[in-house]
């Protein structure tokens, strides 16, 4: 039976699901607090040699200066370990090691997930980087601080909630429901700021950040294992039984026909079940769609972070700044779920990359390009345009990308593009520094390019999601040329 339809006979969306849900996205609002958190605690409050406060450059003085002394206003790596002047650089360097942990850590934990379970990688990994969060507070070393920004980069890149939230809903609200979680994580920036500001000792804002994950890691006992995952591993009684508690749960009373999973293929061919990157490369149609997935990742990461950086100040305030850069993210994800789920998966993407083209192509020709403090209004506003288009693109490519994986390679497939994204994340300010014409411009072009090539991919709108890598080459499930339009009468095994 079709786990779609399974789905709709447990209940499509009932009141464990979004129980279910909102769980996962509450642990959401915790990303910005373990990935930006370098945003102010990372920063100088100012200083001045202490043995000559009158130097206009305490950097130049001749002999060096040997002591600083901080403002007041709050306390960063920088004050910790005197990070300034020649060493100003380092403090760079920490956010480039969360990148180089999250890099590595998308394709070991995405190979984890497929492997062990969506719901055991979710708790164990969301229980070390609590952990690891709070070592990071007590570290006595600028080194000992390296090493926990490049582990908690690492288990940052878990990527089993949005996994979860993909195999369990149902076709009719997927990608509305994995879109608007996207909304938690801008929540997220604004609740760092807010944080940032009422706590200003770092090593302070580094434990209290942890506490809605520690809420969260309590709630996520009462989450259960995806049956679909569950289906793919050859589980079947266990599948049935999380899909029987579902329907219970939702005040629905079946039978176990009404659940059976016996005629899925992912479940009687036992080696679909141990699949790794590797397989999905020896596939030629699987192999064409993480080739495009894996440059456009990289755009989308390297666009998002590069306008984010650049966008101009609001009004001095950095807690104001850094509030609203998350939050101007909210309407662009809300149109993308509308539009996703009007007009489907890939010309919504198609969109995302030409608005975010336009914009900053945009941002290079309109008068007034005359540096980042020099900005006009019509710059600013084409930027956060811009800003929004990207973000609502990475928000779609989450939902995009999962559901033009099979089951079997789902959360690798994920977290070998997620992986890659974070080689644009590390060349975003690489490129900041030739200025705004080689930035935007840059942008534009990858972005235009990015368009152009996901016209190339399936459209996944309503059609099932893929079980094994057989699925995927096979015309009857993936090929967007070869689907037949279907009377709304047909039920989804007679599309199949």
């Amino acid at each position: 039976m079709d786990f779609d339809k399974i789905l709709e006979n447990v209940g499509t969306f009932g009141r464990i699901q979004k129980l279910h849900y909102m769980i996962i996205c509450f642990s959401s609002l915790c990303g910005a607090q373990y990935v930006l958190s370098l945003t102010f605690i990372g920063i100088s409050p100012g200083y001045k040699c202490k043995d000559r406060p009158d130097a206009e450059d305490p950097c130049a003085l001749d002999p060096p200066c040997e002591q600083f002394v901080y403002g007041d206003q709050f306390t960063s790596i920088i004050t910790e370990w005197d990070l300034v002047c020649e060493k100003e650089k380092y403090a760079g360097y920490a956010q480039s090691v969360v990148f180089s942990g999250f890099l590595i850590g998308n394709i070991v934990i995405g190979t984890i997930c497929d492997m062990y379970g969506r719901k055991k990688t979710l708790v164990i990994g969301s229980a070390l980087i609590v952990a690891v969060q709070i070592i990071s507070a007590f570290t006595t070393s600028f080194r000992q601080f390296l090493v926990s920004r490049f582990i908690t980069g690492f288990l940052t890149a878990n990527v089993a909630a949005a996994v979860l939230i993909l195999e369990m809903t149902h076709k009719s609200v997927r990608a509305i429901l994995s879109n608007l979680s996207s909304n938690f994580f801008a929540f997220s920036i604004a609740i760092l700021a807010l944080t940032a500001y009422f706590i200003r000792d770092w090593r302070h804002l580094m434990i209290f950040s942890n506490v809605p994950m520690i809420f969260a890691l309590i709630l996520f006992w009462f989450l259960p294992e995806s049956p679909r995952w569950l289906a793919s591993k050859g589980r079947i009684t266990e599948a049935e039984d999380v899909l029987l508690d579902i329907a219970h749960k939702n005040g629905i009373s079946i039978p176990r026909s009404m659940v059976s999973m016996a005629e899925e293929k992912p479940t009687s061919n036992k080696g679909e079940t141990t699949k790794n990157l590797m397989d999905a490369f020896k596939a030629h149609e699987l192999r064409r769609r993480l080739l495009i997935l894996m440059y456009v990742w990289p755009v989308t990461c390297m666009t998002y972070y590069g306008l984010t950086y650049q966008s101009s100040s609001l009004g001095g305030n950095k807690y104001i700044d850094v509030a609203a850069s998350g939050l101007i993210e909210i309407p662009g994800l809300l149109i993308a779920t509308y539009i996703c789920e009007k007009f489907g998966r890939k010309k919504t993407s198609v969109a995302c990359y030409m608005l975010g083209a336009v914009t900053c192509f945009g941002f290079i020709l309109v008068p007034g390009n005359t540096g980042h403090d020099g900005e006009s209004h019509v710059q600013i506003a084409l930027a956060l345009t811009g800003k929004m288009g990207i973000a609502a693109a990475f928000c779609v490519l989450y939902t995009y990308t999962g559901e033009l994986m099979p089951t079997v390679l789902r959360s690798t497939g994920i977290g070998a593009c997620s992986m890659v994204a974070r080689v644009g994340g590390i060349i975003a300010p690489l490129l900041i520094t030739r200025g705004d014409g080689v930035s935007y411009g840059t942008y534009g072009i990858t972005c235009l390019i990015a368009g152009v090539m996901v016209m190339s991919l399936p459209e996944t709108k309503d059609k099932p999601i893929p079980e094994t890598i057989d699925d995927i080459e096979s015309s009857k499930v993936t090929q967007d040329v070869k689907y037949t339009r279907v009377d709304d009468n047909e039920t989804d095994e007679d599309k199949l």
